[in-house]
C-alpha cells in the first residue's frame, strides 16, 4: 500500500484529479490568496484536497504511474494496483481507519461507505513558491509608542552627492 500512497501523492501534485479505481477520486482545488480578518492572517494561494467516492471509473492515470514507477507491463501494474487497493479495503474493513500517508485518513462506516479526511497542507503546490501564512497585528491594536518610523539614510546620501555635483560644476 505504500506504493499506492506514493504514486497518488506524486500524481496529485501534478494533476487536479487522481482516480483510485473502485474507491473514489482525489480532487485538488486551487484556493486563491485571501485575508482572514477574524484571525489576522494572510493566507497564500494553495490547493485543498477533497475526495469523491462516487467517481470510481478508472482513467488509467494511476495505472500508468505504476507502470512507469516500477517499469512494469500493463498486466503486472494492473495486478499490483489491484492488490494495493484490495489491501486498503481489507485494512479499512478490519480496523475502520487507515492513515493514507501525508494526504490524510480513510474511514469506513458500518454500512461500508468510505470517507476521506485530508490533512492540512497535504499537497505540495509548486505554484505557491513556498509561501507560508503571514500573521499580522493591525495598526489599530498597536500603541502609539510601538509605531516607529525609520527614515532611510539614502536621502542623506543623495543630497551629499547632489552637493558634490553642484560644487564640481561651480568650480
Amino acid at each position: 500500500m505504500e506504493k499506492l500512497v506514493k504514486n497518488i501523492s506524486r500524481l496529485i501534485a501534478q494533476h487536479n484529479c487522481v482516480i483510485m479505481p473502485g474507491v473514489g477520486a482525489f480532487l485538488a482545488h486551487r484556493v486563491p490568496a485571501h485575508y482572514n480578518a477574524a484571525e489576522n492572517i494572510f493566507m497564500p494561494p494553495h490547493r485543498s484536497l477533497a475526495f469523491n467516492p462516487q467517481v470510481t471509473i478508472d482513467d488509467a492515470l494511476l495505472l500508468s504511474e505504476y507502470m512507469a514507477d516500477g517499469l512494469l507491463s500493463y498486466e503486472e501494474a494492473n495486478e499490483c494496483l489491484t492488490n494495493d487497493i484490495d489491501s486498503l479495503r481489507s485494512r479499512l474493513s478490519s480496523s475502520g481507519v487507515v492513515c493514507f500517508g501525508e494526504l490524510g485518513t480513510f474511514t469506513m462506516d458500518i454500512e461500508g461507505k468510505i470517507a476521506f479526511t485530508p490533512n492540512e497542507n497535504s499537497i505540495d503546490d509548486p505554484y505557491n513558491y513556498g509561501f507560508e501564512p503571514l500573521f499580522i497585528t493591525p495598526l489599530s491594536n498597536l500603541k502609539k509608542k510601538d509605531i516607529v518610523i525609520k527614515r532611510s539614510s539614502i536621502g542623506r546620501y543623495v543630497s551629499i552627492a547632489a552637493a558634490i555635483i553642484i560644487a564640481v560644476f561651480v568650480l
